[in-house]
């Protein structure tokens, strides 16, 4: 991804700043993201967990841009897409 846009690209885990000691992350509702722009690579990949935590940091709703295989979806969640 950091070769197709030129910027920095992450894991969700090192977005959120996984910490161990903490147990969770440190970027959360207390501790917001700023972003104006989220590209989500393998969206469907992502578990409800994860993406809950990653939602609940973000300071406002950025443009966001979901890639993910239909393939990996469930058949009755492909065919609302």
């Amino acid at each position: 991804m950091s070769e197709a846009t030129g910027w920095e690209a992450r894991t969700i885990h090192r977005l959120l700043e996984y910490s161990p000691k903490k147990g969770g992350f440190t970027k959360n509702e207390e501790d917001l993201l700023e972003a104006d722009l989220l590209i989500i690579d393998e969206a469907s990949m992502v578990d409800t967990l994860l993406m809950y935590h990653l939602i609940k940091a973000l300071r406002r709703r950025p443009i966001s841009f979901w890639w993910g295989m239909s393939t990996n979806f469930r058949r009755s969640d492909r065919e609302t897409f």
